[in-house]
């Protein structure tokens, strides 16, 4: 083969268990058939991308055994980057299970403080002013 292979490029961008942490935003065209959400828009980028990336490396003129060993190789890059994405992907999940368990023990408290604590406290507050003022009366009974 001759020449820069992009596909190569891109998987070795990759690396073999850590991805760049340089996040780009993309603003894709609306156009008709296109989902809303999300993370199906972002699934279409990404194969539209590695769609670009496989046309680029395959418009080079190269003969059939090299395109089918370029392909092989493109092919095992990408599988043996799967199984530390996956594992990356599995730990960012259990991140996000923890804050999600710390914000619904968090809303327990805030519920919990609103719902009971804070009545509770006007209600010793309230009976504290009455004791006072009761105490005051006894004070200026006994003084006179």
């Amino acid at each position: 083969m001759t020449g820069a292979d992009p596909l190569s490029q891109a998987l070795e961008a990759i690396g073999d268990t850590t991805v760049a942490d340089d996040v780009v935003q993309l603003r894709l065209p609306e156009a008709p058939g296109m989902p809303e959400d999300p993370a199906a828009l972002r699934f279409l980028m990404y194969v539209g991308l590695y769609d670009l990336l496989i046309e680029a490396a395959l418009g080079r003129k190269l003969e059939d055994t090299e395109r089918a060993t370029m392909l092989s190789q493109a092919l095992a890059s990408v599988r043996s980057a799967e199984g530390p994405l996956r594992f990356a992907r599995s730990e960012r999940s259990e991140v996000i299970e923890s804050r999600e368990l710390v914000a619904r023990m968090r809303g327990r408290e805030i519920a919990l403080t609103n719902g009971w604590m804070i009545p509770r406290l006007r209600e010793d507050i309230t009976d504290y002013r009455a004791r006072i003022e009761a105490l005051r009366v006894a004070i200026a009974e006994a003084g006179r």
